[in-house]
């Protein structure tokens, strides 16, 4: 799995994707993409919580995974076409919805509390996390949908390998591995 020079890590909002893939970018000191940032979202700055054009989105997800490595913290469905031939690992991220939504609503939280810029300087504010558009309500209206499609995934021959983890202890215990390897390729 080392040799892996192209990871994708999904999971359902707040199963801590970009966090993640930022930290295994640096654990294989490879390009780290940001889905939302990079290619999702407009920045702040020309409209505020709007989603870039499709072709906007297509151009900039040709150029980024051009790359000959990174690691992306997730894609959307729109953009498989484009993500998932280029990808060598995808790492399923399927914690229990406990884990995930606790995650995610002390996320929210959080960046209410500190004002944090987000998705290329958004903010979060109290009336948007409990408006329509909350990602609380998000999580709710995806999260089945996107667990049924990762155990799916996992059988499809089309798609990458992929390593299903269900615990974030999972994760961790992957990233200590991949890290012992390295250290011990480097000091042959």
């Amino acid at each position: 799995m080392l040799a892996s020079k192209r990871i994708l890590l999904i999971g359902v909002t707040g199963a801590g994707k970009s966090t993640g893939a930022a930290e295994l970018a640096q654990i294989l000191n490879c390009p780290y993409i940001d889905f939302d940032v990079d290619i999702r979202w407009a920045p702040a700055s020309e409209a505020k919580w709007t989603v870039r054009e499709i072709a906007q989105q297509e151009h900039l997800a040709d150029q980024l995974l051009s790359q000959s490595e990174w690691v992306m913290a997730g894609y959307s469905q729109v953009l498989s076409h484009k993500v998932i031939p280029r990808t060598d690992l995808v790492i399923i991220l399927d914690y229990s919805p406990l884990v995930t939504f606790g995650r995610l609503l002390k996320r929210s939280l959080q960046r209410l509390w500190d004002q944090e810029e987000i998705c290329n300087g958004n903010v979060e504010t109290l009336r948007q996390l409990f408006s329509t558009d909350s990602i609380l309500l998000w999580w709710f209206r995806t999260v089945r949908r996107k667990r049924r499609f990762y155990r799916q995934a996992i059988d499809d021959p089309n798609f990458p390998v992929a390593i299903h983890l269900t615990d974030p202890r999972q994760f961790e215990a992957l990233k200590e591995g991949w890290l012992k390897q390295l250290r011990q390729t480097r000091e042959e």
